[in-house]
C-alpha cells in the first residue's frame, strides 16, 4: 500500500493513512497576505507552519494546501480565524482526475465508516472551468459507491458533507488559463479535452473566517471616512500581529478606528491617539470614534487627542 498522496502538493517524508490530511481552500483574494494570515493563526494555535505544511508546496495562484494537522478541532480553529480562507475537509483522495483521485482514496484507506443514523449529501466545486450539471453527477456517481453510507441523504443540514473538487490552471488575476466558453458563450473544442490539474475528495470540516468579514464589513458600519481601512485587510493586520484575548493594541494615527475596530473584535485592550478632533468627534449625524463599537456592543477603546 503507498502511503503518499500522489501529487503536486505531497507532504514528505510519507505519511501513514493513520495521519490526518487536510485540504485548505483559499480564497482568490489579497494573494500576497493569505499565507502571512494563515501563518499566524497557526501560531496562535501553539502549532509551527513547518509542521501544519511544506512551504515548497504552496504556490501564489493555487487556493489550496494539503495540511496535517492533530485533530478536526485544531484544523477549525486555525482556519476559523482566517477571512482569506473558505473552508477546511479532511482530505480522502488525490489525483489528476477522477478516476486516479477515486483509486488514490481506495488504496490510501482513509474514508471512515459512516455512522448508521448520520445523514449526508455531495457537494461539487470547480476553480477555473465550468461542469455542466449532468457532468457533475456523472463524477458524484463514481464516487457513491466509495462510501458506506449510514443514514439518509438530506441536502439541507447533512451531518456529513463529502466534497469533490476539481482545480484548473488560472492566471493571477483568477482567470481560467483555457477558458471553456468564448466571449460569446459558445464553447472552445480545443479546451474541452483538457483535464484538470489536480482532483481533490474530501469530507467537510468547516468553514473559514469568511463570515467575520461578511459580519463586520464596512458597509455595516454607521462612521467611516476616506482613509478607513478594508474589513479583511484589517483583520490580515490584526492576526499577523498575533492579537488575541491577552494584547494591548495602541494606534498612533486612530482615525476612524479601523484598526481599533478589529483588534477589539478580536478580544484585545485597545487605545487610539489622533491630532484631528473632527476624526475623533465626528460630524453631528455620522456619528464618532465610538460609534461602531456601540453599533456591535463591542467595549470602547480609550482615545486621546494629541501629537
Amino acid at each position: 500500500m503507498s502511503n503518499s498522496m500522489p501529487n503536486s502538493m505531497d507532504i514528505t517524508p510519507p505519511l501513514p493513512p493513520s495521519t490526518p490530511l487536510y485540504l485548505v481552500h483559499f480564497v482568490h483574494r489579497h494573494l500576497d497576505f493569505r499565507m502571512c494570515e494563515f501563518d499566524s493563526s497557526i501560531h496562535l494555535s501553539s502549532l509551527r507552519p513547518s509542521d501544519v505544511y511544506k512551504r515548497s508546496t504552496f504556490s501564489m495562484i493555487r487556493p489550496f494546501l494539503i495540511c496535517t494537522f492533530p485533530s478536526d478541532s485544531l484544523a477549525l480553529e486555525v482556519v476559523g480565524r482566517c477571512v482569506l480562507v473558505k473552508g477546511v475537509g479532511r482530505l480522502l483522495g488525490t489525483g489528476k482526475n477522477e478516476k486516479e483521485c477515486r483509486d488514490n482514496a481506495v488504496e490510501e484507506g482513509r474514508i471512515v465508516k459512516m455512522e448508521k443514523d448520520k445523514s449526508w449529501k455531495f457537494n461539487f466545486t470547480t476553480f477555473g472551468w465550468k461542469h455542466s450539471k449532468s457532468e457533475q453527477m456523472s463524477i458524484i456517481n463514481q464516487f457513491i459507491p466509495l462510501v458506506d453510507f449510514g443514514g439518509p441523504v438530506r441536502m439541507k443540514g447533512a451531518d456529513v458533507v463529502y466534497e469533490i473538487t476539481m482545480e484548473y490552471p488560472v492566471t493571477i488575476e483568477g482567470e481560467p488559463v483555457k477558458p471553456r466558453h468564448d466571449h460569446n458563450g459558445r464553447e472552445i473544442k480545443e479546451n474541452m479535452e483538457l483535464g484538470p490539474m489536480m482532483c481533490y475528495f474530501t469530507r467537510f470540516i468547516g468553514m473559514g473566517g469568511r463570515g467575520m468579514g461578511e459580519k463586520y464589513k464596512l458597509t455595516k458600519r454607521k462612521y467611516l471616512g476616506p482613509t478607513s481601512m478594508d474589513n479583511e485587510i484589517s483583520m490580515v493586520m490584526c492576526l499577523a500581529g498575533l492579537v488575541g484575548k491577552t494584547s494591548y493594541v495602541c494606534d498612533p494615527f486612530v482615525g476612524t478606528g479601523s484598526i481599533l475596530f478589529t483588534a477589539t473584535v478580536m478580544g484585545a485592550q485597545t487605545i487610539g491617539m489622533d491630532i484631528d478632533t473632527r476624526v475623533l468627534l465626528g460630524a453631528g449625524k455620522e456619528g464618532d470614534v465610538f460609534t461602531n463599537f456601540s453599533l456591535f456592543n463591542l467595549p470602547r477603546p480609550d482615545v486621546v487627542r494629541m501629537d
